[in-house]
């Protein structure tokens, strides 16, 4: 983590951008790790500084982009730079009780964009609706990226922050796809892998987006909600999507007795358990230096573990912000039962 003493960058943005590039073609190299750990750190500070939003009608979270997502993500789009990379801290709000085509969700989105910057100078660099235009996997969500001035703090001048906003049927689809990808080791969200899973989750957003009566993935906008569903019950039938779906069984975990800022996320998919590791606000450097080091055990570079560290504004709302990481596709299946009409 950066010292307050130090205002100066502990490696230049050029090195920064050559260990991303170094790390695509050699994941394990240790002095590009470094500089990679040190980058993201600076963007841990980002997600630890900013304001909570109480009274809200969602859930909201932080977390910092997982090394292997970042490494994954600058070889798929080989003239993206590190430094400019817009995701490494991301923020995102779930819409629970919001319809998509109501007025109140496009003020929501106006007000909480206002207030996670009430108190900070940044700059709204791009808005991405991938709800008005999904992209070609199915996803669907607002993006809004900010850069941060600070001249405080120079070393957190001009970092990017991308915040994610989703309605709950958007959040639980974009979660399932997660869940899928690492339960049954496919890169299904970077659009990688069983195209039999990319075709169904496809058609899935589809299903739902009819439900939310919002446009639907290109794939499939000329299709009627009748001829989806019965598509869908169809390819989730004969692919044995649901009875793959119903075969992951989510991690049974007892409640925190304590709050606190910061948890560290380990799923073991192996054994289906997930390891919950509590952070207090002033143990943000103790929490990184540990989501580093259990990214380089060989469990997780296999990818039989899976870690991730994250913000919530309670315990409660930690299983509902990253239900991927308990294996959790209960909604989801629920919906697709509901889409159906079948027993899933």
């Amino acid at each position: 983590m950066s010292s307050s003493n130090d205002n100066r960058l502990r490696f230049s943005k050029k090195a920064i951008n050559r260990a991303g590039e170094i790390l695509v073609a050699d994941p394990q190299n240790e002095e590009a790790l470094e500089i990679l750990d040190y980058w993201r750190s600076l963007h841990a500070e980002l997600i630890g500084e900013e304001g909570t939003f109480k009274g809200k009608v969602g859930v909201f979270s932080r977390r910092v982009k997982r090394s292997v997502s970042i490494i994954g993500k600058l070889g798929r789009f080989p003239k993206m730079q590190l430094t400019r990379m817009q995701d490494v801290a991301g923020l995102r709000y779930v819409l629970e009780r919001v319809l998509l085509d109501s007025p109140t969700f496009q003020n929501v989105v106006g007000a909480l964009t206002k207030a996670l910057w009430e108190n900070t100078s940044a700059t709204r660099k791009s808005v991405d609706d991938y709800i008005e235009q999904p992209k070609p996997s199915g996803y669907r969500a607002i993006h809004h990226v900010y850069e941060r001035h600070d001249s405080d703090n120079p070393l957190h001048d001009g970092l990017l922050v991308e915040f994610q906003f989703r309605t709950r049927p958007q959040h639980i689809w974009a979660m399932a796809v997660e869940t899928v990808g690492m339960f049954y080791g496919q890169a299904l969200k970077a659009s990688s892998g069983d195209q039999g899973w990319l075709d169904f989750f496809k058609l899935a957003s589809a299903a739902i987006s009819h439900l939310e009566n919002a446009p639907v993935v290109a794939d499939h906008a000329h299709k009627t909600f009748e001829s989806i569903r019965q598509e869908l019950k169809q390819m989730g039938t004969e692919q044995s999507c649901f009875t793959k779906l119903a075969a992951i069984k989510e991690v049974d975990e007892k409640d925190s007795v304590e709050e606190y800022n910061f948890w560290l996320l380990e799923l073991n998919i192996k054994k289906g358990t997930t390891a919950i590791y509590g952070f207090k606000a002033d143990q943000l450097e103790t929490a990184h230096e540990m989501y580093s080091a259990k990214e380089r055990t060989p469990a997780c570079i296999r990818r039989d573990t899976q870690v991730v560290l994250v913000s919530t504004e309670s315990f409660k709302d930690l299983r509902e912000a990253y239900p991927s990481y308990f294996l959790d596709v209960v909604d989801f299946t629920k919906t697709l039962r509901e889409i159906c009409r079948i027993d899933v």
